[in-house]
């Protein structure tokens, strides 16, 4: 083994238990998403791992992977390079489809160091103890956040829990995650590794910890990671009385059907213990999955490109999902289970490769099992194994209605275990010494004196590198900690500390490993690894700092602190140009400031010489997004509709042509039914839309759009006769009308406007008689036109049909 050998290998046995441990426990409240700081340690700390090895394998010139067991390494491979060309070839919008890429490649390199170093005993032993140190820390604080939740009231805003999100889910336990939801994959996926840990050292400790771990996952409240437990319970002790050879198996065999039993038992009762259990949620599911497979018949064999789902998803959404969340301007990100989006991103091809990669872990990990069973002595890697093995299948079952998976929470373990089960299964033949015969360039480079000058020159350059690096990552994350050192909540000053330790730990690691590194590698070409590492690590770092600048945009933009809040927003497109929620942003900010006097200002975005509106700067961002980032994201449609109405209205006021008036009037028509297209539930954009008809004179299409909105017109009935049907429909969400008086009064309106007096006494009497006899404000309209007929009549009478345009039809302007 070369000097640099020993340095890189004892730097990933360390760092990479390491690097998932602080991913598990870390947060950090001062970023938009709390979670964002474990989506930057896994970004940066598996790119440092990856370039420490790569460095390795240059300078050795081999992989240390034997082309004996290629068929077992293929599969991973084989799921690396499908990202790849998913990435490269199907997906359109590749600035927001980066961040599901880059995780995918992480991953799977992560599965490939595995491979490569972790063979030995103690190498498996220490990444799954710090795995527990992990889970013991998330744990605990579940704890706290239990006691808190329960015995310190919500006001004052400090408790045993310190920090400021404390209660942010209720009574519901989530941990260092953000998400209960996302801590509950999280134990579901731990719970056989304990499990095997605790059988394995026979430790009152390990089951301590397994109590702990099932008293967090109760109170997460999370019917899936309730169900996830019990199944992978269930497997794990089946696995374990087939193939742990020891006289407590054998009375397990003969009770297993017991044990199925009381597990299955005890997971109902927690589902009608709890009372707020969301019949919601598989309604939900059901209609995420019938839109998903839709949009998989489009692209079945490639699919659509890895992380496009939730920019396609939007067209596809059915009406129903509106009435269930009951909100318009949410996006959902993932199709509620891990396997029909992987069909949908990568096609059958990908998904095909993902069935190879489960099948080919399973059949070793089973086997490895089996044969390891016929020995007179329990061999302790089967316990390793079973552990690792389960925790992977945990969540591959628990993705049936999750995608969890899909967060770096619970992704981070897609690389790392099914690699460690595979590591564990041929460890009887892998787990070898590697001969380390230095190669015949490194030889005859030591020969060569004149040619350790461009060597040092490189070493030189990466450690510049390396110091410019921790320089500018240093001082950008003292300029975010500052922002919190004048915060006096407990919590926050806490938090600071914490981050430094973490901080200043984890990069001063980093860099000494690095500088080890560079000093005792003989290869120009692992030099160069390290120059080439600066910008990738500052580009994730770019990503943390940009969800900082987000945090604070939002912040200014509520306090209408409009400069602020764009400067901060420009910053968050600049660092991370995928961020499509920080451009819609920006254009709801110029949207709302609605400064219509022309001039240039280059810091909100002007091109140099050209003077432009508020107006100008929103359509641009929206149009941005529309092209390059998101088609239909969220309400973006509809804003821009609202956009083009108050330009024509300002047209209107300040005396602008009729055609040019028109002409805005128009595209707020367009830009309404396209939103329409992808949520025709919404109420107000039924009715700026017949707004803007009304403007053009249009009445009788202004009526048939509030006629739709009444009538519900894309809402049908799913329900059908079967009971499973049943279950994932009510009448509030399919087959039913929108009742909402404003519509029938906008209705009315807009016969009266178009003359017919009849039809709008008609349409207020209809709503009396048939739904509200008491809405005050229709019988009031009602009363006005019957204490009116005659001059109203006379006055329809004696105007001319096309002069009536102009009138507003009762939009509530918000």
């Amino acid at each position: 083994m070369s000097a640099l050998s020993r340095v890189t290998t004892r730097s990933i046995l360390w760092g990479l238990p390491l690097v998932y441990l602080s991913i598990v426990v870390a947060f950090y409240l001062r970023t938009y998403d709390s979670a964002q700081v474990k989506i930057t340690l896994t970004q940066m700390g598996i790119t440092a791992l990856l370039g420490l090895w790569l460095m390795e394998k240059l300078e050795e010139r081999r992989l240390s992977l034997s082309a004996e067991y290629l068929s077992i390494y293929a599969p991973f491979v084989a799921l690396l390079v499908s990202g790849v060309v998913s990435f490269a070839v199907q997906a359109t919008y590749k600035w927001v489809n980066l961040d599901e890429f880059l995780r995918r490649m992480l991953y799977m390199s992560v599965a490939l160091i595995v491979f490569d170093k972790v063979r030995s005993l103690e190498a498996v032993e220490r990444v799954i103890k710090f795995l527990l140190w992990g889970l013991f820390l998330s744990t605990f604080y579940g704890l706290i956040q239990f006691l808190d939740s329960r015995y310190f009231p919500k006001n004052p805003d400090i408790g045993i829990d310190i920090f400021i999100w404390r209660q942010a889910f209720g009574g519901r336990i989530f941990s260092t995650f953000g998400n209960p939801n996302f801590f509950g994959d999280y134990m579901v996926i731990m719970t056989p590794v304990i499990l095997s840990w605790a059988m394995a050292k026979k430790s009152l400790a390990s089951w301590c910890l397994l109590a702990l771990t099932w008293f967090n996952t109760a109170f997460t409240e999370t019917k899936g990671a309730w169900l996830g437990v019990g199944v992978i319970a269930s497997v794990w002790v089946i696995l374990y009385s087939l193939c742990i050879p020891i006289p407590f198996v054998e009375y397990l065999k003969r009770k297993i059907w017991s044990i199925l039993t009381v597990t299955a038992a005890a997971v109902i009762f927690l589902l009608m213990l709890t009372p707020g259990i969301n019949h919601k949620s598989m309604p939900f599911r059901v209609y995420t999955w019938l839109s998903t497979w839709e949009m998989i018949r489009e692209h079945p064999v490639l699919g659509t490109g890895i992380g496009s789902f939730k920019i396609i998803y939007s067209a596809y959404r059915r009406p129903t999902i509106f009435h269930i969340e009951g909100k318009h301007n949410t996006e959902t990100d993932h199709a509620e289970n891990e396997h029909i989006e992987v069909i949908f991103d990568e096609g059958v091809v990908g998904f095909g490769i993902y069935i190879w990669l489960i099948f080919v872990v399973s059949y070793l990990s089973y086997s490895a099992l089996k044969r390891w069973r016929a020995r007179d002595k329990v061999d302790v890697r089967a316990y390793y194994l079973l552990g690792v093995w389960c925790g992977w299948m945990g969540t591959l079952i628990h993705n049936n209605f999750d995608v969890s998976i899909r967060f770096v929470s619970s992704g981070i373990f897609t690389g790392l275990l099914p690699a460690l089960a595979a590591g564990l299964a041929l460890s009887d033949r892998t787990w070898k010494p590697i001969a380390a015969a230095a190669p015949a360039a490194a030889a005859h480079f030591q020969e060569n004196s004149w040619r350790k000058i461009p060597l040092y020159i490189l070493k030189f350059f990466g450690v510049v590198s390396l110091a410019v690096l921790s320089y500018k990552v240093f001082g950008e994350f003292f300029e975010i900690q500052q922002k919190m050192l004048a915060s006096n909540h407990p919590g926050d000053q806490l938090m600071v500390l914490l981050a430094w330790c973490f901080f200043v730990a984890l990069m001063g690691l980093g860099i000494m490993a690095y500088c080890y590194a560079l000093a005792k590698t003989k290869s120009l070409l692992a030099c160069l690894i390290v120059p080439l590492l600066v910008y990738p690590m500052y580009f994730f770092w770019g990503w943390f700092r940009a969800d900082v600048h987000h945090n604070v945009a939002i912040v200014h933009s509520k306090q209408r602190q409009w400069d602020q809040a764009i400067s901060n927003y420009r910053q968050v497109v600049k660092k991370n140009p995928g961020f499509i929620m920080a451009y819609y942003f920006l254009g709801n900010v110029f949207n709302d400031r609605w400064d219509m006097e022309l001039k240039n200002k280059p810091d909100w975005g002007d091109p140099p010489g050209v003077s432009r509106r508020d107006f100008d700067r929103a359509i641009e961002i929206y149009e941005h997004i529309r092209q390059h980032l998101a088609p239909n994201y969220v309400q973006m449609h509809h804003h821009v509709g609202n956009l083009f109405l108050k330009r024509a209205e300002w047209g209107i006021g300040h005396s602008e042509s009729p055609e040019v008036i028109r002409g805005f009037y128009e595209e707020a028509v367009r830009r309404y039914r396209l939103y329409q297209g992808i949520d025709p539930v919404y109420a107000d954009n039924y009715y700026r839309l017949a707004f803007a008809l009304v403007r053009l004179g249009r009445f009788q299409e202004a009526q048939e759009e509030l006629k739709k909105r009444i009538m519900a017109f894309q809402c049908v009935d799913l329900s059908g006769s079967s009971s499973a049907m049943a279950l994932t429909n009510r009448d509030e969400w399919s087959g039913h009308m929108h009742n909402d008086a404003e519509a029938y009064l906008n209705l009315g309106k807009t016969y009266l406007m178009a003359g017919s007096y009849h039809k709008a006494v008609a349409t207020y009497t209809g709503y009396l008689k048939q739904l509200d006899p008491n809405h005050h404000q229709i019988r009031a309209e009602l009363h006005a036109l019957m204490q009116n007929k005659q001059s109203l009549m006379e006055k329809f009478r004696s105007a001319d049909p096309g002069a009536r345009t102009g009138f507003p039809v009762g939009i509530r302007n918000r």
